[in-house]
Protein backbone atom coordinates (compact mmCIF):
# COMPACT_ATOMS: atom_id res chain seq x y z
CA UNK A 1 0.00 0.00 0.00
CA UNK A 2 1.18 3.22 -1.14
CA UNK A 3 1.32 6.27 1.26
CA UNK A 4 -1.09 8.21 -1.15
CA UNK A 5 -3.49 5.26 -0.68
CA UNK A 6 -3.48 5.33 2.85
CA UNK A 7 -3.91 8.96 3.24
CA UNK A 8 -6.78 8.93 0.86
CA UNK A 9 -8.43 6.05 2.52
CA UNK A 10 -8.24 7.68 6.29
CA UNK A 11 -10.05 10.61 4.42
CA UNK A 12 -12.53 8.46 3.00
CA UNK A 13 -13.06 6.92 6.64
CA UNK A 14 -12.96 9.91 8.56
CA UNK A 15 -15.75 10.96 6.14
CA UNK A 16 -17.79 7.96 6.15
CA UNK A 17 -17.75 8.19 10.34
CA UNK A 18 -19.98 11.61 9.74
CA UNK A 19 -22.02 10.64 6.90
CA UNK A 20 -23.14 7.83 4.90
CA UNK A 21 -21.92 8.20 1.07
CA UNK A 22 -22.35 6.81 -2.49
CA UNK A 23 -19.76 5.67 -4.63
CA UNK A 24 -20.15 8.95 -6.82
CA UNK A 25 -20.05 11.40 -3.90
CA UNK A 26 -17.09 9.76 -2.67
CA UNK A 27 -15.12 9.63 -5.82
CA UNK A 28 -15.70 13.24 -5.63
CA UNK A 29 -14.80 14.04 -2.56
CA UNK A 30 -11.52 12.53 -3.02
CA UNK A 31 -10.63 13.80 -6.22
CA UNK A 32 -11.73 17.17 -4.79
CA UNK A 33 -9.05 16.67 -1.99
CA UNK A 34 -6.29 16.20 -4.95
CA UNK A 35 -6.54 12.44 -5.07
CA UNK A 36 -5.22 10.61 -7.64
CA UNK A 37 -7.61 9.25 -9.75
CA UNK A 38 -6.41 5.80 -9.63
CA UNK A 39 -5.86 6.00 -5.54
CA UNK A 40 -9.42 7.29 -5.66
CA UNK A 41 -11.14 3.94 -7.39
CA UNK A 42 -8.59 2.08 -5.05
CA UNK A 43 -10.00 3.72 -2.35
CA UNK A 44 -13.55 2.87 -3.48
CA UNK A 45 -12.52 -0.83 -3.95
CA UNK A 46 -11.64 -1.05 -0.50
CA UNK A 47 -14.59 0.38 0.79
CA UNK A 48 -16.66 -1.43 -1.22
CA UNK A 49 -15.13 -4.81 -0.43
CA UNK A 50 -15.29 -3.89 3.62
CA UNK A 51 -18.72 -2.71 2.83
CA UNK A 52 -17.71 0.72 4.28
CA UNK A 53 -20.18 2.25 1.41
CA UNK A 54 -23.16 0.52 0.09
CA UNK A 55 -25.47 2.54 -2.37
CA UNK A 56 -28.57 0.00 -2.15
CA UNK A 57 -28.18 0.23 1.91
CA UNK A 58 -27.51 4.24 1.22
CA UNK A 59 -30.74 4.55 -1.25
CA UNK A 60 -32.87 2.51 1.44
CA UNK A 61 -31.97 4.53 3.82
CA UNK A 62 -32.62 7.57 2.59
CA UNK A 63 -35.64 7.25 1.20
CA UNK A 64 -37.22 6.11 3.93
CA UNK A 65 -35.49 9.12 5.90
CA UNK A 66 -37.27 11.58 3.12
CA UNK A 67 -40.48 9.95 2.01
CA UNK A 68 -42.27 11.47 5.43
CA UNK A 69 -41.36 15.02 4.28
CA UNK A 70 -40.96 14.80 -0.03
CA UNK A 71 -42.77 12.99 -2.87
CA UNK A 72 -41.35 10.07 -5.03
CA UNK A 73 -40.17 11.94 -7.67
CA UNK A 74 -37.96 14.10 -5.64
CA UNK A 75 -36.31 11.86 -3.69
CA UNK A 76 -35.56 9.56 -7.14
CA UNK A 77 -34.19 12.62 -9.05
CA UNK A 78 -32.40 13.54 -5.96
CA UNK A 79 -30.79 10.24 -5.20
CA UNK A 80 -30.26 10.45 -9.29
CA UNK A 81 -27.78 12.60 -9.02
CA UNK A 82 -26.12 10.82 -6.50
CA UNK A 83 -25.09 8.11 -9.14
CA UNK A 84 -27.43 5.33 -7.80
CA UNK A 85 -28.99 2.97 -9.92
CA UNK A 86 -32.51 3.73 -11.72
CA UNK A 87 -33.85 0.48 -12.12
CA UNK A 88 -32.83 0.21 -8.85
CA UNK A 89 -34.60 2.99 -7.44
CA UNK A 90 -37.63 2.25 -9.47
CA UNK A 91 -38.08 -1.17 -7.76
CA UNK A 92 -37.38 0.58 -4.31
CA UNK A 93 -40.37 2.90 -5.19
CA UNK A 94 -42.79 -0.12 -6.76
CA UNK A 95 -42.56 -1.34 -2.78
CA UNK A 96 -44.36 1.36 -1.50
CA UNK A 97 -47.86 1.08 -2.22
CA UNK A 98 -49.77 4.22 -3.55
CA UNK A 99 -52.17 4.10 -0.50
CA UNK A 100 -48.88 4.89 2.18
CA UNK A 101 -48.42 7.66 -0.31
CA UNK A 102 -51.17 9.10 0.18
CA UNK A 103 -51.22 8.72 3.94
CA UNK A 104 -48.45 10.41 4.37
CA UNK A 105 -49.45 13.07 1.11
CA UNK A 106 -52.63 13.81 3.22
CA UNK A 107 -50.43 14.64 6.32
CA UNK A 108 -48.19 16.96 4.56
CA UNK A 109 -51.12 18.39 2.85
CA UNK A 110 -53.17 18.78 5.93
CA UNK A 111 -50.33 21.11 7.68
CA UNK A 112 -49.91 23.49 4.43
CA UNK A 113 -54.12 23.30 4.33
CA UNK A 114 -54.12 24.44 8.42
CA UNK A 115 -52.11 27.32 7.52
CA UNK A 116 -53.44 28.88 4.88
CA UNK A 117 -57.09 27.72 4.98
CA UNK A 118 -58.59 31.37 7.03
CA UNK A 119 -56.58 33.19 4.51
CA UNK A 120 -57.56 32.40 0.77
CA UNK A 121 -60.79 31.26 -0.78
CA UNK A 122 -61.93 27.65 -1.79
CA UNK A 123 -60.33 27.99 -4.95
CA UNK A 124 -56.87 29.66 -4.36
CA UNK A 125 -56.47 27.05 -1.26
CA UNK A 126 -56.76 24.08 -3.71
CA UNK A 127 -53.68 26.03 -6.18
CA UNK A 128 -51.58 26.27 -2.91
CA UNK A 129 -51.74 23.70 -2.06
CA UNK A 130 -51.56 21.47 -5.45
CA UNK A 131 -48.63 23.74 -6.48
CA UNK A 132 -47.12 22.76 -2.63
CA UNK A 133 -47.30 19.26 -3.47
CA UNK A 134 -45.64 19.40 -7.03
CA UNK A 135 -42.47 20.89 -5.21
CA UNK A 136 -42.43 18.17 -2.43
CA UNK A 137 -42.45 15.82 -5.77
CA UNK A 138 -45.60 14.50 -5.89
CA UNK A 139 -47.17 13.99 -9.07
CA UNK A 140 -50.46 15.23 -10.76
CA UNK A 141 -52.64 12.40 -10.57
CA UNK A 142 -51.19 11.60 -6.32
CA UNK A 143 -51.52 15.29 -5.49
CA UNK A 144 -55.14 15.30 -6.91
CA UNK A 145 -56.00 12.41 -4.77
CA UNK A 146 -54.29 13.73 -1.70
CA UNK A 147 -55.96 17.08 -1.94
CA UNK A 148 -59.62 15.13 -2.75
CA UNK A 149 -59.31 13.38 0.68
CA UNK A 150 -57.88 16.33 2.95
CA UNK A 151 -60.89 18.52 1.65
CA UNK A 152 -63.28 15.25 2.40
CA UNK A 153 -61.70 15.51 6.19
CA UNK A 154 -62.20 19.00 6.75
Amino acid sequence: MSREFIIAKNLALKLLNRYDKTQKEMKKYLLDKCVDPNVADDVIKYLLEYNFINDYRYARNYINKNLLKYGEKKIFFDLILKGLDNEFLKAEFSKISDEQKIEIGVKICQKKYDVIKDKFEVFKIRHKLFCHLIGKGYDYDLATKIIDQVYLKN
